[in-house]
């Protein structure tokens, strides 16, 4: 996965390079958006690392680097969530230095990503009392704990050359947040198959309405002292023990949205080959995943699985019943922001269809295994998956790869095939012999007509 955009509410970054190696900069988008644009200045370099820091801190897998076995040659070793190491190579690939930060703003508490809520949150330590949360995920679970949103008011402003946008050097400021910008920009991100996932960070009660003296800031509003801090969400003396999703959600809107990263994981070749031999052998492929629902309907069409282009949400799937899910299953493929209890209510709809599917399910977290146990056929991964799926799974997908499974398909179909051939020919010949061999006793012949020779051959 790589980190191919960022966009803020002024601004669209373009990130260059492919893969995890850190190889690529960050320039102002051009006018589509889709590629490079003006390159940045020291001011706007800054700006960006503060506004994307968060993506680092907020974050529990490592990017090392050391030398291939193989080869020999210094390659970049992921650990963890890929969407999260994307965001890390995009942070060095703005000069920010992952352990300086961390120690910079130690981590103080945290809350870890569930499918159930869709966000990750931590706080750190800003140094002289004050305390930050950042907290990144999923767009349209974290807009409505949202009140107001990164602005470039207040700051020294640069023009940008293809639009009247301006990049500002600081994301504590803050302005009335705008639902429908960032809903847009995620629809418009998810339709071209990128992944996106929303940056924000805790905000005091300040909307940055412009009523602040400009004075030194050309006539915009100076950024208070500690601005974007917990401030009155959640005070310096709040304990920080029972942060939770649960407490956290249940919060009066008290982030600012700072930007939205766009993450691009292209389906391989082979994959899209495997899965028009699959179509051919009569096999239909569905995709269960959580992304945004425009997201996963983009890939379907990368994959050719979407056909006429019907989604199903995992809130959708909760409102239908049993009856109606079996009815819609077998028409569905493409199925976003789905949750354990999405999948396997999904495997059990599709068991229980008229006509009844096989059906074979992979996965590889320890959510997916109630569905991977209730599927005809639960496949885990061997190499990202843990020990509680493969032991749910009836299948262990040594290099987790799709190809694979349509090749185990092919071959186990070309066993079976050869099987029935052999019965074929040997239930006749075999047939034919007992029945000479019992009229010989019948009749009472003293010797088999058939010798052992010739039974065998």
């Amino acid at each position: 996965m790589t980190a191919v955009r960022v966009r803020t509410a002024s601004t669209a970054y373009h990130i260059g390079g492919v893969g995890y190696a850190p190889i690529g900069e960050f320039t102002i988008a051009d006018a589509s958006g889709d590629a490079p644009g003006a390159p940045l200045d020291a001011a706007g370099a800054g700006a960006l690392r503060r506004l994307i820091e968060g993506g680092l801190l907020c974050n529990d897998s490592a990017l090392s680097k050391g030398p291939d076995e193989a080869t020999g040659q210094t390659v970049y070793k992921p650990t963890g969530a890929p969407t999260e190491v994307a965001l890390l190579t995009a942070g060095q690939k703005a000069g920010l230095d992952l352990s300086a930060l961390k120690a910079a703003k130690p981590r103080l508490a945290s809350v870890p990503f569930e499918s159930e809520h869709k966000f990750m949150a931590t706080v750190h330590d800003e140094g002289g009392g004050a305390r930050t949360m950042f907290v990144k995920g999923a767009s349209d679970r974290l807009l409505p704990l949202c009140k107001s949103q990164a602005s470039s008011r207040g700051l020294s402003f640069r023009a940008v050359c293809w639009c009247s946008r301006v990049v500002g050097d600081d994301p504590s400021t803050t302005a009335p947040l705008d639902p429908a910008f960032w809903n847009a920009t995620q629809e418009e991100l998810s339709a071209q198959g990128l992944r996106v996932l929303a940056l924000c960070r805790c905000c005091d009660d300040d909307d940055g309405d412009g009523d602040d003296d400009g004075g030194a800031h050309g006539g915009q509003p100076r950024p208070k002292a500690g601005s974007g801090g917990l401030g009155a969400e959640l005070p310096a003396s709040e304990s920080l023990e029972g942060l939770d999703a649960a407490s956290i959600q249940k919060r009066p809107p008290f982030l600012a949205i700072v930007c939205m990263f766009a993450i691009l994981d292209p389906p391989r070749m082979e994959v899209v080959a495997a899965i028009k031999e699959a179509h051919r052998a009569g096999i239909t492929v569905k995709m269960i995943t959580g992304d945004h629902a425009a997201t996963a309907l983009a890939i379907g069409k990368m994959l050719g699985i979407a056909g006429g282009g019907m989604t199903l949400t995992g809130p959708e799937v909760d409102k239908l019943s049993d009856a109606k899910l079996r009815e819609a299953a077998p028409e569905c493929n493409i199925y976003a922001r789905a949750s354990p209890e999405n999948k396997i209510r999904i495997v059990r709809a599709l068991q229980d269809a008229d006509p009844r599917r096989i059906v074979s399910m992979t996965g590889d977290g320890v959510n997916d295994a109630p569905a991977l146990k209730a599927a005809d056929v639960g496949v885990a991964m061997g190499i990202t998956g843990t020990d509680v799926s493969k032991e749910a799974a009836k299948m262990v997908l040594a290099d987790d790869n799709f190809t694979s499974i349509v090749a185990a398909v092919k071959e186990g179909r070309r066993v079976w095939d050869n099987i029935v051939r052999l019965l074929l020919f040997n239930l006749p010949v075999n047939f034919a012999q007992g029945i000479i061999v019992l009229w010989a006793y019948i009749l009472g012949f003293r010797e088999s007509p058939l010798t052992v020779l010739q039974v065998r051959g």
